[in-house]
This record gives structure tokens, C-alpha cells and sequence, in this order.
């Protein structure tokens, strides 16, 4: 829980460019609660790769949202944003 992660896909063997940050771990059903930039999703604990909390550092702005605090926060930016 809390770990910076990033979604592999394993037919391509590419990493997705955004950082997530796991919100819940689902250990029972191999699962976890990722907050992307976009929202909360939960997916296959296979799906996504571990970063290095020193890597994070050097990825733009834009990319990393890993220190997201949780999908309350993402959802009353996003109200926010719109009504600009």
C-alpha cells in the first residue's frame, strides 16, 4: 500500500508513461487499487510494475501523480477544472 507504480502490457512489453500511487492491496484476490491521473481502478497485481521512489524525481510533472493522497482529492480537482 502506497507503492509508485506504472501498468506493463505484456503483449507490447511497454510501460504506460503515467506513475500511480496503490491505494489498496487485495491480497485474497490477487488484486490492487491503483490512483491514476484519471481516477481509481482496480486491476491484476500482474499488470502493473513497481517504480523506484528515486526514479520519480525525474519524471515531468505531467507524468508523475504518485504523490495523488487519494481519489477524493483527483475527484474535487477534476470538479474544479471543469467549472474554470
Amino acid at each position: 500500500n502506497g507503492d509508485s507504480v506504472q501498468r506493463f502490457d505484456p503483449v507490447s512489453g511497454e510501460l504506460s508513461p503515467f506513475v500511480g500511487r496503490v491505494t489498496a492491496v487485495h491480497k485474497g484476490l490477487g488484486y490492487v487499487d491503483v490512483q491514476w491521473p484519471f481516477g481509481n481502478e482496480r486491476m491484476a497485481a500482474d499488470d502493473v510494475v513497481k517504480v523506484n521512489p528515486q526514479f520519480l524525481r525525474y519524471l515531468p510533472p505531467s507524468l508523475n501523480f504518485s504523490w495523488y493522497p487519494g481519489y477524493d482529492v483527483t475527484k474535487q480537482a477534476a470538479k474544479t477544472e471543469w467549472r474554470s
